[in-house]
């Protein structure tokens, strides 16, 4: 399925200040804003997030980085809600929560800009809603030694580095809560469940623990995985390979286009094909999966094998 670019319009470029897009969960009152023209509206069934399958949702391949007016004055957060279309298009923008007059044009345009590969339900793209906010300058907190933590209240609990699950998909597997003490081997418990999901990199997840206005506040920073775009083969044909995906996929290892790739499981799944191989008559024969970052959400595997006699 072809990638979609969705309409970007021009906004100011200035000094960057702390940003993120991060789907949240929240259902306030949504209130319509203003549509830029020659952005169309979706027409048809528009599904929430949470209603399409996880591996079927929108899979959002740009986002468009946020650059915040100059003023260090500007501070807030806005919270807006899209439809990623079946078309390609991001449309029916709505402002759900407000936040600096200043910041609602930059914001909408940036949500505007985003590509995206349409949600899928029945082997048919369709809409999905989704909801995007944005965070700038509105916390003064600095980080601190979990050490000097430990016995405080517990004020905060946040998630950044997520895009294809809902803030609540992965809060269900944090055991710590506000207005608790804080307990270090608890928090690292809660990453080592949220990790467990397979959705995210292992490497680069950490936990920042940061000072509070009266205890602390614990900040889980995650990369999610990249999503497999395509998958070669070299050395045997494409039946054989279709073969390989399924006695890998027998072993809970999906390397079937469009499902997450986790690098920890690349020795498994070479010996796995190694093992294969040797049941049709090609024991010996070597095997190497090298992946290659197509972007910050897809990659392309290639399956090499090679004989060595």
């Amino acid at each position: 399925m072809p990638i979609a670019q969705a309409k970007v319009l021009i906004v100011p470029s200035c000094v960057i200040a702390a940003s993120l897009l991060t789907p949240i969960s929240s259902h306030a009152q949504r209130r319509p804003i203003p549509i830029p023209r020659g952005v169309p509206t979706c027409s048809g069934p528009i599904y929430p997030q949470s209603d399409i399958p996880a591996a079927n949702r929108a899979k959002i391949t740009y986002r468009p980085i946020l650059k915040p007016p100059l003023s260090s004055n500007v501070s807030g957060h806005i919270t807006v809600e899209a439809v990623l279309c079946r078309t390609g298009y991001v449309t029916d923008v709505h402002l759900v929560e407000e936040g600096p007059q200043v910041l609602h044009s930059l914001f909408v345009n940036a949500v505007l800009g985003i590509s995206f590969i349409p949600a899928e339900m029945n082997f048919h793209s369709v809409s999905q809603r989704m909801r995007f906010t944005w965070s700038v300058n509105e916390t003064k907190f600095e980080e601190i030694d979990p050490s000097a933590a430990q016995g405080k209240i517990l004020e905060r609990i946040e998630i950044v580095g997520f895009q294809r699950l809902e803030i609540a998909e992965i809060m269900k597997h944090v055991h710590s809560h506000v207005g608790e003490t804080y307990d270090e081997q608890q928090i690292r418990r809660d990453l080592n469940e949220i990790l467990s999901t397979g959705l995210f990199d292992h490497n680069s997840a950490k936990v920042r623990v940061e000072s509070g206005s009266s205890g602390v506040g614990v900040i889980f920073e995650l990369r999610e995985l990249p999503l497999i775009r395509e998958v070669r083969f070299e050395g045997v044909d494409s039946g054989f390979g279709s073969v390989i995906l399924v006695r890998l996929r027998s072993r809970q290892i999906n390397w079937n286009n469009g499902a997450v790739y986790d690098p920890q499981k690349t020795e498994v799944a070479t010996d796995m094909i190694k093992q294969l191989l040797a049941v049709n008559g090609r024991a010996g024969a070597n095997v190497q999966i090298k992946s290659e970052q197509l972007n910050d959400d897809f990659v392309r595997l290639t399956i090499v094998v090679n004989q060595d006699h």
